[in-house]
């Protein structure tokens, strides 16, 4: 239902939409009653009404009422994760817009959980095959800038970063749309050896780690990342620990640095707040989504690591079973899928991955 105002009484089975304020709102999915707000755009979901059937992404997580559900919302069909009263089966949902109502037979399926466990040892959750993991862009070399490092999800952009191998004096941006993949800009600067790289949308900045025996790290503001040819107000920082990988939380506002056996945790703010200790080291990239820390390995073999930031516990790994694949940058797209970044074995060959992670229930 289109409104110029969300009522103070909602319906069950009805999303309201107010596009003015651009937020959809609606009673949780598990029928408890609680309203669930979903702010729309860039830094938030994104509705979508195609060929009758309706999405809303990316998933809807009630963690902080009693009933914890957590759905997605896909092609008419929601399925969940968790519902306290684990209810199932058919219902219709209506949808009232501009002036048109919409019905839909929605059904509810229990979505098989994977409940967050403690791990002391490496375990892998799952291993994952060259079929399950997408290629998605070739990142190819340019203006002499041959090594994959690090990359970010922007807005509706992916950045990747390329750096002049041995030299660490000029890094390339290449630009391309999150979504079809199209490259749409290149642009030059120099972050030395851009080991990491993450994207604040509250401050509409994105950060880079400087790299190998640095504890600087450099920001700037985003601009028109599809047009503009240089960086505008860069800023380098010294930081209090050193990082050759940074991720932003935008779920806990918090960031991720990490170097080595190490990673530490920073409020918004880029202080330190506490440490957790690698189950294996690394000093590639890493990545966050909803208090989840996704910290990329590569020796020999190629991995993400979960960790768990409210207790720091370990909570298993993802190997990829790709040959001649180097893992350097993941980071979060959308409906469980995540972008990850990597070299491949060959003269310009690296590429962006596409991959789906039931990350584990925390």
């Amino acid at each position: 239902k289109s409104v110029e105002r969300i009522p103070h009484k909602l319906k069950q089975g009805i999303l309201y939409v107010c596009l003015e304020c651009q937020v959809a709102v609606h009673l949780c999915a598990c029928g408890c009653g609680e309203k669930t707000v979903t702010p729309l755009g860039m830094n938030g979901w994104t509705l979508n009404f195609r060929d009758g059937e309706l999405s809303l992404s990316p998933s809807i997580g009630n963690f902080s009422i009693p009933c914890k559900s957590h759905y997605f919302i896909t092609n008419n069909k929601v399925s969940c994760s968790g519902f306290s009263n684990e209810k199932v089966g058919t219902s219709t949902v209506t949808i009232k817009y501009e002036n048109r109502e919409l019905k839909f037979d929605v059904n509810i399926n229990k979505r098989e959980e994977i409940k967050a466990q403690k791990y002391n040892k490496v375990t892998y959750l799952k291993k994952l095959t060259s079929a399950e993991v997408k290629s998605f862009i070739h990142v190819s070399s340019g203006n002499g800038c041959t090594g994959a490092q690090s990359m970010c999800v922007a807005g509706d952009y992916i950045v990747a970063a390329k750096i002049r191998s041995g030299y660490n004096d000029r890094t390339l941006l290449r630009i391309y749309d999150k979504n079809t993949g199209k490259k749409v800009n290149d642009i030059i600067d120099n972050f030395l050896h851009a080991g990491g790289m993450t994207y604040n949308s509250k401050e509409n900045k994105i950060y880079v780690a400087l790299g190998h025996g640095s504890n600087k790290y450099s920001y700037f503001k985003v601009g028109n990342l599809a047009k503009d040819k240089k960086i505008y107000n860069k800023t380098t920082r010294n930081s209090s620990k050193p990082l050759t990988g940074i991720a932003y939380d935008e779920y806990l506002d918090k960031y991720y640095i990490s170097s080595g056996n190490t990673i530490f945790v920073m409020n918004g703010n880029l202080k330190y707040e506490k440490r957790i200790t690698r189950i294996r080291g690394s000093y590639q990239d890493i990545g966050a989504y909803k208090g989840i820390i996704l910290a990329t390995y590569s020796n020999r073999l190629n991995a993400i690591d979960l960790y768990r930031e409210s207790d720091g516990a370990y909570i298993g790994s993802y190997k990829f079973n790709i040959p001649g694949f180097e893992i350097e940058s993941v980071d979060y797209y959308k409906d469980n899928v995540f972008f990850v970044f990597g070299n491949i074995n060959g003269k310009n060959k690296d590429k962006i991955f596409k991959v789906t992670l039931d990350l584990p229930n925390i």
